[in-house]
C-alpha cells in the first residue's frame, strides 16, 4: 500500500472521514462540505482533496478558488472542471506533519468555502444540496440522487 495513502488512512476517523475499502478513497462531511482525498492521478506521493460547489447556483469563479491555495500552508494548486475543484495537499516528511497538513487543509478550505459563499452541489448537474460519493469507472464522483438515478420516466 502506498505510504502518503496509508498517513491519510489513518487519520480519516481523527478527521470525520470514512474509506472506501475498494478504492483506498476517503470521503465524508466536513464543516458542512462533502469532500473526497485521494492520491493524485499523477503522482502517488500527492493527496489531493476534492469538493463539488457552486457559487450562487452558478459555476465557481476559479480566480477566486485559486486564491485559498495561495494562502494556505497546507493546499497546493487549484484545478476546476465545471463543479468539480481539487487541491493538492502538501504530504510532510513525518506522519504527524502529513496529518496535520490533512487536517490544516481541510479546515482552511471549508472556512474559505464559507466565507465565500460556496454550497455543496452535484459535480455533474450542480443541483445545490447534499450529494454522495459514488465510485464509477475507477473514478470517485460527488453525485446527487437524481444524477445516479437518471431522469424519471
Amino acid at each position: 500500500m502506498n505510504k502518503t495513502l496509508r498517513l491519510a488512512q489513518e487519520s480519516a476517523a481523527a478527521i470525520g472521514l470514512e474509506e472506501d475499502g475498494q478504492t483506498g478513497t476517503l470521503f465524508g462531511v466536513r464543516d458542512g462540505y462533502n469532500v473526497v482525498l485521494a492520491l493524485s492521478e499523477q503522482s502517488n506521493q500527492l493527496l489531493q482533496v476534492s469538493v463539488s460547489v457552486c457559487q450562487g447556483g452558478q459555476l465557481p469563479d476559479v480566480k477566486t478558488l485559486k486564491a485559498v491555495a495561495k494562502s494556505s500552508k497546507a493546499l497546493l494548486g487549484c484545478t476546476v472542471q465545471r463543479f468539480r475543484v481539487t487541491y493538492g495537499i502538501r504530504v510532510g516528511r513525518t506522519k504527524a506533519k502529513t496529518q496535520e497538513n490533512i487536517r490544516t487543509a481541510l479546515e482552511d478550505l471549508t472556512q474559505f468555502l464559507h466565507q465565500n459563499g460556496f454550497s455543496n452541489c452535484c459535480q455533474q448537474c450542480g443541483t445545490i444540496g447534499e450529494t454522495d460519493a459514488y465510485t464509477i469507472s475507477g473514478e470517485t464522483k460527488q453525485l446527487c440522487p437524481a444524477v445516479l438515478c437518471g431522469p424519471s420516466n
